[in-house]
């Protein structure tokens, strides 16, 4: 590492917080942080790298994230929650001086990436080519939507354009219906960004044992074909996966049933015989009971009918209940949750997976937001507090004074030309 500081970011929460929420204590020295010390330097937009780099800001990696002119994507930042707990620094690459200050913290970096279209670094004047000569041991990213060398490696890209690309839309809706859209459009983004940061995590182990440094091309629509992978292979075998809607190929009964209220469902899967018979003595109808559904081929020949009787039942069962009520008799079972729900479910609220982090000014209306940690606990340590959102420069004077010595008034001089930006008292 370049430097042993780790981000000072601003302070969490120390008010009251709501019953359902928890928070990390700031100052614990059982934080888990082993990236304390290195540094990255991210130039980043949108969702699918920030989100990867905002996983190692929570191992305690100093994530600086580099802006550039125009808006922000604030919402995406504010609501999702990618641009937590990075400093932000407003720079005009197209400056020369901009530029040159850029190359300056290369120089300083541990890690330098990027999730512009390929090309747009090089354009810019920090290829992979320019940050090695700036800087032999920088490891250095570039994620996009569809790698770089290959045809389609200079096409923009979104999530759900990538989600399609690889494979992933063709498996999800009803075999007579189109393929459907997973979700909100960014589990490719997540899934993208959580490779980056694997990839970046196993760049630096290599590093610390031979020295050398890494270049990385990362491709969300190759993350989704790895994610399908196993259709892929079927379908090179003469074996195409059908569009299965919420059933499997080999579990039998499975799919969203009904649950008592208004939108409640449940999900179950019933994955062997044992828990069939559990399942359909519980439900209490004899015709489930009928030992013609004892095998899963028969179940799967008998699915319509199953799911009619089983949906009567569950209909007039509490979602929550009839889930624990299932897995104790070891059916996997679980409820379907709203959007709202996790904030209140009692298991996460017992794992403090929510951390409730405080805004320096009222975003969206709101003093503090509660937002997902990490989904991991490493044991005797605490999660990692989150810190707030900094928008274009906030942290030009701290970043470029701690990485590269600048004054406060070298700062305000290159703010006043151009070459960086700082946009102040932002409103979402």
């Amino acid at each position: 590492p370049r430097s042993q500081r780790a981000p000072r970011g601003c302070s969490v929460c120390s008010g009251k917080l709501p019953s359902t929420l928890s928070t990390s204590n700031a100052a614990d020295s059982s934080l888990f942080l082993p990236l304390k010390g290195i540094r990255v330097l991210s130039f980043e937009v949108a969702y699918s790298l920030p989100a990867g780099t905002r996983t190692l800001a929570e191992l305690g990696a100093e994530v600086v994230r580099v802006v550039g002119p125009g808006r922000d994507s604030f919402y995406i930042g504010v609501v999702d929650g990618v641009y937590l707990s990075k400093p932000c620094i407003g720079i005009n690459l197209k400056d020369p001086a901009g530029l040159q200050v850029a190359k300056r913290l290369v120089a300083q970096a541990d890690i330098v990436c990027s999730n512009f279209v390929p090309g747009v670094m090089e354009r810019l004047g920090l290829g992979p080519d320019v940050i090695s000569a700036l800087n032999p041991s920088a490891i250095v990213l570039q994620l996009s939507g569809y790698g770089s060398p290959g045809p389609w490696s200079g096409y923009a890209a979104f999530g759900p354009s990538t989600e399609a690309a690889g494979g992933l839309n063709c498996l999800t809706g009803p075999e007579s219906g189109p393929p459907i859209r997973v979700g909100s459009g960014v589990f490719s983004d997540q899934l993208g960004g959580r490779f980056a940061a694997l990839g970046l995590l196993a760049a630096l182990e290599a590093r610390a044992r031979t020295g050398a440094a890494r270049y990385i091309d990362l491709s969300m629509a190759e993350a989704i074909t790895l994610l399908v992978g196993h259709t892929v292979v079927a379908a090179g075998v003469g074996d195409t996966p059908p569009r299965l809607w919420n059933r499997d190929r080999d579990f039998a009964p499975q799919g969203i049933y009904p649950a008592k209220g208004e939108d409640e469902w449940l999900a179950i899967t019933v994955k062997d015989d044992s828990q069939w018979k559990a399942l359909a003595a519980l439900a209490g109808s004899p015709r489930l009971q009928d030992s013609e559904f004892d095998t899963a081929w028969a179940r799967h020949a008998n699915h319509d009918a199953i799911d009619a009787l089983l949906s009567g039942w569950t209909a007039t069962q509490d979602k929550d209940e009839l889930a624990e009520l299932l897995q104790r008799h070891g059916v996997a079972a679980s409820p379907v949750q709203k959007s709202r729900d996790p904030l209140f479910d009692p298991h996460l609220k017992s794992r403090g997976l929510f951390d409730w982090v405080q805004h320096e000014r009222p975003i969206l209306g709101f003093a503090a937001h509660p937002h997902p940690t990490t989904p991991w606990i490493a044991a005797g340590h605490a999660r990692h507090p989150l810190k707030d959102i900094h928008f274009h420069g906030a942290d030009n004077a701290r970043v470029l004074g701690e990485w590269l010595g600048a004054t406060p008034k070298e700062v305000a001089a290159l703010e006043a030309s151009g070459a960086l930006i700082v946009l102040r008292d932002v409103q979402v």
